[in-house]
C-alpha cells in the first residue's frame, strides 16, 4: 500500500471515526500520517537510521535529484520517482536508489504492523463499534462535517402558560440547539440520547415537568427525555421566524435498537452531539443496561453473529412474499440478535417503549448529582405564599352571621352561603 498511498494512519483512522485522536499512537508528537511514519517518527528510527545511509549512497549517484528534505509528495511519502535521466537508468543508478528507498519504506511499515499487532489500543474505536453493533459511533469521534448554514432564529418573548419553566432553562435550550451540528445524512435520534447531550452541555439537570405532583426527586432517563420533549414542543411555538432545528418527530426511532433498545420517539434527522467526548461514556452505560434488562427479560446473555458472505439463489415469488409478511408482522427487530435459548421476544431490548430508561439515572459531569439544577417550574408569590400561611381559608358553606347554610334557591343558583344572608334568607 506504499505506492497507492493507501497507509492505513491514524490520521485516516481519525477521519473515518475509527480513533478519538489522530495524534501519532507510538511517539503523540504530531498527527500520524504518511510522513510522519516515514520520516519523523522517532519509534522507528532504529529501523530507519541504517537504511537512511543507503539511500544517501544510491542518491549521490542519481545528481539530478535533491536531497531527501527536498524531495516531491511523490518520491517522499510513495517512492514514486519523478522524471530520471536516462543515463541514470542506463546505468542502473536509478533502479539502486529506488530499491534503497522502497526498502526503507517497507521496513518500516513491517515494523509499524508488527507492532501494531500487539497493541490492543491503537484502533479503540473500531473494535468499539463493533461491541456497540452498528451503533453510529462514527458521529461521536473524528471531525465535524461540513452542514448548510441556516437563517437566523428569532423568538418571541414568552407568556406566562407559553413556558412554565425559568427563563435560563430556555436560554440553554437554545444555546445547546445551536451548538448541535446537523449534517446532510440519514439517521435518527432519541430525545433520551438528546437530554444526556443537553445535560452535558449545559451541566444543570433537566427539570421536572411543570404537571408533575412531585418535584424533589432525582429524574430517570426516561423522564428527562419527556421533559425535552415536552420544551422542544413549547419552543417551536415561541418562534416567529427561522426554525429551531430541522429534524422532525417521529414516534419509532431505531437509534438505540443496535445497542438492544426498543424503537421510542425520537427525531427523524440525527445530529452531531455537542459534547461528544462525554457521550462516548453514557453510550456505554446504555449498552450496560441494554444487556442487563435483556438478561432480566429472558434469562440469558445476547448472542451476536456475524453473518458471512454467502453466495444466496433467487428467491421465488412466494418465498419473497413470505418474507415481506415476516417483516410487516414482526419488524426488523429480530435481525442480527436473538436470545441464545431461540424463544422469541417482541424486540432486542428487554424493556419495552413505555418503560424503557424508567429505571436508568445517568449521571451528568463529574458525578455530582444533581449540579446547578434548575429552580422548578411553579412560580409563587412571596405575598400569597405568606398570606396562606398567616391566615387560614375562610368557610365558604355556612355564613359568618348565622353560621347557616346557603338555602336550597341560593344552592341552586350557585351562591355562596354569605350572599344568601345577604339577602335575607337567614332571617326569616
Amino acid at each position: 500500500g506504499v505506492l497507492s498511498g493507501a497507509t492505513w494512519t491514524a490520521l485516516r483512522a481519525y477521519q473515518r471515526g475509527l480513533r478519538t485522536s489522530s495524534a501519532c499512537p507510538f511517539c503523540n508528537a504530531s498527527p500520524e500520517d504518511e510522513e510522519h511514519i516515514l520520516w519523523h517518527c522517532v519509534a522507528w528510527d532504529h529501523v530507519r537510521d541504517p537504511l537512511l545511509a543507503l539511500v544517501h549512497t544510491a542518491l549521490s549517484q542519481v545528481p539530478e535529484l535533491p536531497p531527501p528534505g527536498q524531495w516531491p509528495a511523490c518520491l517522499r511519502r510513495c517512492g514514486l520517482a519523478p522524471e530520471i535521466s536516462t543515463e541514470a537508468i542506463k546505468s542502473g543508478a536509478a533502479f539502486t536508489f529506488l530499491r534503497a528507498v522502497h526498502s526503507m519504506y517497507v521496513c518500516i511499515i513491517a515494523a509499524r504492523k508488527k507492532r501494531d499487532a500487539h497493541s490492543p489500543s491503537i484502533f479503540a474505536g473500531y473494535r468499539l463499534s463493533q461491541q456497540v453493533r452498528q451503533y453510529p459511533y462514527q458521529q461521536l469521534v473524528g471531525p465535524l462535517p461540513q452542514t448548510v448554514a441556516h437563517g437566523a432564529l428569532t423568538l418571541r418573548t414568552p407568556k406566562g402558560h407559553e413556558w412554565k419553566w425559568e427563563k435560563s432553562f430556555l436560554a440553554d435550550l437554545l444555546g445547546w440547539l445551536r451548538a448541535l451540528t446537523w449534517p446532510e445524512e440519514p439517521g435518527t435520534v432519541t430525545f433520551l440520547e438528546l437530554a444526556i447531550d443537553f445535560e452535558e452541555f449545559a451541566q444543570r439537570t433537566l427539570p421536572h415537568a411543570p404537571q408533575a405532583k412531585y418535584a424533589g426527586h432525582t429524574l430517570s432517563l426516561q423522564e428527562r427525555g419527556r421533559v425535552l420533549r415536552l420544551a422542544m414542543s413549547s419552543a417551536q411555538r415561541l418562534v416567529t421566524s427561522g426554525q429551531l432545528h430541522p429534524a422532525g418527530m417521529v414516534t419509532r426511532c431505531g437509534s438505540l435498537v443496535p445497542l438492544g433498545g426498543p424503537a421510542i420517539c425520537g427525531l427523524n434527522k440525527r445530529p452531531y452531539f455537542a459534547r461528544r467526548e462525554a457521550m462516548i461514556s453514557h453510550i456505554r452505560k446504555l449498552v450496560q443496561y441494554c444487556e442487563e434488562q435483556w438478561v432480566a427479560k429472558a434469562g440469558t446473555h445476547r448472542t451476536h453473529a456475524l453473518r458471512p458472505y454467502t453466495y444466496r439463489p433467487r428467491k421465488t415469488a412466494a418465498e419473497i412474499e413470505a418474507h415481506r409478511l415476516h417483516r410487516a408482522l414482526c419488524g426488523n427487530l429480530q435481525t442480527g440478535l436473538a436470545p441464545a435459548s431461540g424463544a422469541q421476544l417482541t424486540a432486542k431490548g428487554g424493556a419495552t417503549g413505555s418503560n424503557f430508561g424508567a429505571d436508568f439515572f445517568p449521571i451528568i459531569g463529574d458525578g455530582r448529582l444533581p449540579q446547578r439544577p434548575y429552580t422548578g417550574t411553579r412560580r409563587h408569590t412571596p405575598q400569597a405564599a405568606q398570606a396562606n400561611i398567616t391566615r387560614a381559608p375562610a368557610n365558604t358553606n355556612v355564613c359568618d352571621t348565622h353560621s347557616l347554610p346557603a338555602c336550597i334557591t341560593c344552592k341552586r343558583l350557585r351562591k355562596t352561603a354569605q350572599e344568601c344572608c345577604s339577602l335575607g334568607h337567614h332571617e326569616a
